[in-house]
């Protein structure tokens, strides 16, 4: 890709600003993953073991450059320059420079609370985002749970640029079943190969930055709320707790009044073959009856975009996009990338156990004239 005159259409003001595209090539990592389930009940039970081929970014102009270096988690910064072989060229930071455990890989976590780490008192310059771990089966608290320390990857990059920029996707990044693996999965075990598929939905890509806070997911995943009846421990029936159905996740719980539960109204059996989302009312318990885009409960929407409108694609410059961040002139700015599995997500079930799935990512920068 070549250094060109194109048009970037925006929100609001300067909606066709001129601008110069510097392409930095391929893609910037590949990631492959298989889930495992631990347990046949659980949401927040799959086990995602990641395995990042390299992470590569090539120059291909002489006029402009693009450069990234890693921050691991014990704060060593690895230059891109230490990266580079005998003939100039980048080869990649491995799982290994990000600290990554391997015998972990990645648990579904969720990030719902994002207030909690993302305020007025946040610094974006030292802050990193946080995931919540497992409710676990217990209903006696079920909002707020613990911050997840494993189960994510995330890492620093230190962007910076020769020219003031905006940072977008390349076209060919993205989220996809990696077929070969899901193929032998699907021969092995017996299961649905268009259900392995669909663990590409449930996967998330952030990028924070002193710009904001940007979640991407597919463009099949549908609005996802941090809130519901969840089934935690695999009985059939909707959790409970002290004769009421349990309302987890993030919303207004002062709001949740008597006026919100109901008496039985049927004599369910435990619901058969069903997951986390999927189960019947006890008819033992009061039944939580509410609705998810209730202004009282105001259970929280996930704020997140489809990767498509962070891919910046030059056969199509009036497409409307977003950037991840902006960089000026000589600047370092940092962007802290995490991959992690969503648990809210309603394809965040057994359906996806043993799936595998790649990412590609790769980086543009557009150089305003």
């Amino acid at each position: 890709m070549k250094l060109f005159k194109s048009h970037i259409r925006r929100t609001g003001l300067n909606r066709h600003p001129k601008a110069k595209l510097l392409a930095l090539g391929g893609v910037l990592f590949s990631l492959g993953a298989v889930t495992s389930v631990t347990v046949t009940y659980a949401w927040y039970a799959i086990n995602v073991m990641a395995q990042i081929d390299n992470l590569n970014v090539r120059i291909i102009t002489k006029d402009y450059w693009l450069k990234m270096d890693l921050e691991n988690n014990t704060g060593v910064t690895i230059k891109y320059e230490d990266r580079l072989d005998e003939e100039g060229n980048f080869t990649g930071f491995s799982l290994d420079d990000m600290d990554y455990d391997r015998t972990v890989g990645l648990n579904d976590v969720s990030g719902m609370y994002e207030s909690d780490w993302n305020n007025s008192s946040t610094n974006p310059r030292t802050a990193r985002p946080q995931f919540l771990k497992s409710y676990g089966a217990s209903a006696a608290v079920p909002n707020k749970t613990a911050v997840a320390t494993q189960g994510y990857l995330q890492t620093v990059l230190w962007l910076y640029a020769n020219d003031n920029c905006e940072i977008y996707l390349t076209p060919d990044s993205g989220i996809v079943p990696n077929e070969e693996k899901n193929a032998e999965t699907a021969r092995e075990k017996g299961r649905d190969i268009d259900k392995l598929r669909e663990v590409t939905n449930a996967v998330r890509l952030s990028f924070y930055s002193e710009d904001g806070y940007v979640i991407a997911k597919t463009g099949d995943s549908k609005q996802t709320y941090y809130g519901g009846v969840l089934d935690m421990n695999g009985d059939g029936y909707y959790d409970s707790y002290d004769g009421k159905e349990v309302l987890y996740g993030e919303y207004n719980t002062e709001a949740l009044t008597d006026d919100y539960y109901v008496d039985p109204t049927s004599h369910e059996k435990p619901y058969e073959g069903g997951d986390t989302f999927t189960a019947n009312h006890n008819p033992d318990v009061k039944q939580v009856v509410y609705d998810k885009d209730d202004a009282k409960l105001a259970i929280k929407k996930e704020n997140s975009v489809k990767i498509d409108t962070l891919r910046y694609d030059e056969t199509n410059p009036y497409k409307v996009v977003e950037p991840i961040c902006k960089l000026k002139e000589g600047e370092r700015k940092r962007v802290v990338f995490s991959v992690y599995c969503e648990g809210w997500d309603e394809y965040m079930t057994d359906a996806i156990e043993s799936a595998a799935f790649n990412i590609n990512l790769g980086f543009i920068a557009l150089i305003k004239d």
